[in-house]
């Protein structure tokens, strides 16, 4: 990052990320002390001193992190410029990020995950409008844009994930955007994910299927999502951001979101041409209702696909 300034003397990357690194572990600390870790927050990982570890580890698909973005504030802020987008329209955002300090972070201050230097999940405050987009640099240092295309009313969510260059370790930022228009109508029901729920769009049909109930906890469970056609037809699955799918779940009050990646890492090989499966670890740190984004691109256009249930103990 570019110096910042503090009684008249410029400082290095190294010793701004020391303090956001020391600024969050005090958090997490703080965190602990009031309930027992959420499982894998990315706030207890971060540790400006590892900087010769690969950081294709931090994505982990064994390990996956829910980011516990209302209970423990990020080290990093988002500021998002004054907008007025309406319901049914595209928008471009223009946002800052910026360490407590003050300094920007810019491109040159992340590393690429999934081929991508910030993931944005977009979503309305029912859960049932949803995106996964990517900002690009846009002007000065810390500056971003990125366009959105909210279908409905109500204050939208933006939770950015990211990884810094000097910690190796991925952190996110939180913004909320209100959007002009009808609300959507919450959904109510859920699934039992381990009876393997379907959820049909367009000719495909996605499912979702937990090997146990999903509880709370550190230990991470199974999930396996499918893709098929209903005429029996070939499924044409393609990599998205280096992998074969990516899913999103958030909490039912936006307090979070865990951003997972299938166990499948290698994406030369092709899944199965019929009917696809890909296997994924799923760990939340509380009880109540969920949602699960599916994404996956199907001859060449990104597709979604959502599930509602219930984390009951």
């Amino acid at each position: 990052m570019s110096g910042g300034r503090a009684s008249g003397r410029r400082r290095g990357p190294g010793a701004r990320w020391l303090r956001v690194g020391l600024i969050t572990a005090c958090a997490a600390a703080a965190y602990v002390g009031i309930r027992h870790l959420p499982t894998g927050t990315n706030l207890s990982k971060l540790d400006p001193r590892k900087k010769d570890t690969n950081p294709i580890e931090f994505c982990d698909p064994l390990r996956p992190l829910f980011m516990p973005a209302e209970t423990i504030p990020s080290a990093v802020t988002m500021t998002v410029a004054p907008v007025r987008p309406e319901a049914g329209r595209a928008v471009e955002l223009h946002f800052t990020l910026r360490t407590l300090t003050g300094d920007p972070v810019g491109p040159q201050d992340l590393l690429p995950s999934h081929t991508k230097l910030i993931h944005l999940m977009v979503v309305d405050p029912t859960l049932t409008d949803y995106e996964h987009v990517h900002p690009v640099p846009s002007g000065g240092r810390g500056s971003w844009k990125v366009e959105i295309r909210p279908r409905f009313g109500g204050v939208y969510r933006l939770f950015a994930d990211f990884t810094p260059v000097v910690t190796q370790r991925p952190l996110y930022a939180v913004a909320d955007v209100v959007v002009a228009g009808r609300a959507a109508k919450p959904e109510v029901g859920t699934v039992d994910l381990t009876k393997g729920p379907v959820v049909a769009v367009g000719p495909y049909r996605f499912e979702l299927i937990a090997k146990h109930e999903v509880k709370t906890g550190t230990t991470p469970g199974d999930l396996a999502l499918t893709v098929t056609r209903a005429d029996g037809g070939l499924v044409p699955m393609q990599p998205l951001m280096d992998a074969f799918a990516h899913l999103v779940a958030f909490d039912a009050k936006r307090t979070g979101f865990a951003h997972m990646h299938p166990l499948e890492t290698d994406i030369t090989h092709l899944p199965h041409p019929h009917h696809p499966t890909l296997n994924f670890k799923m760990a939340l740190p509380n009880r109540g209702r969920y949602v699960v984004w599916a994404e996956v691109r199907l001859a060449g256009r990104d597709t979604f696909a959502p599930f509602w249930f219930e984390v009951k103990r």
